[in-house]
């Protein structure tokens, strides 16, 4: 009986070890898979840090009142602009593009590849960014220093979090603030 027992356990100890290997590994290429940011998502102004910019929640608001994609008439378009209220958000492979309500291009976000700072005057910024534990990270260079934003989920898909630390270059102080947006649909 005693010997019966051993011999199970010799066999069952390996499966057990192969199946915990296979069960750990589909786990890993799950982590490594980039989430999905795509769907129209609403501003949560209750729960989201404004951050620099002037007026109100939707951004750059003025005399005029604001353009699509939060720039006012005065503002060059080389400069990024805060994101909107409302935003859609596209994912590709290698690309994840976002839009504001009317479906005006605001920013493009290049995956492993270059992408700089804003592209020529009249086009949509392109930035670079890398999928880093699920999240979405772009290093760029701003005015006034180095600006990393990082998008990501939460609440099991339904809130999409935008978190960008301003590092300052000169005298002003480094920033961080976040913009926290709730999906409208799919």
């Amino acid at each position: 009986m005693f010997r019966r027992i051993l011999v199970a356990l010799a066999i069952f100890v390996p499966i057990l070890a192969v199946g915990t290997g296979v069960a750990l590994s589909q786990r890993e290429k799950q982590a490594k898979r980039p989430t999905n940011l795509s769907g129209e998502w609403l501003l949560d102004a209750s729960r989201s840090d404004m951050g620099p910019g002037r007026g109100g929640p939707g951004g750059w608001t003025g005399r005029g009142g604001s353009r699509p994609g939060g720039r006012e008439g005065g503002e060059p378009r080389g400069r990024r602009a805060r994101l909107p209220e409302r935003i859609r958000v596209d994912q590709a492979a290698d690309l994840v593009s976002i839009a504001d309500s009317a479906g005006a291009p605001i920013e493009t976000i290049t995956i492993g590849a270059s992408g700089g700072s804003a592209a020529p005057e009249g086009d949509v910024p392109r930035f670079s960014g890398a999928w880093n534990e699920g999240r979405l990270q772009v290093v760029r260079q701003g005015r006034r220093g180095r600006v990393t934003e990082t998008f990501f989920l939460e609440e099991h898909g339904q809130r999409l979090v935008i978190q960008t630390k301003m590092e300052s270059e000169g005298p002003r102080p480094s920033r961080e603030f976040k913009r926290i947006y709730r999906r409208v649909s799919t």
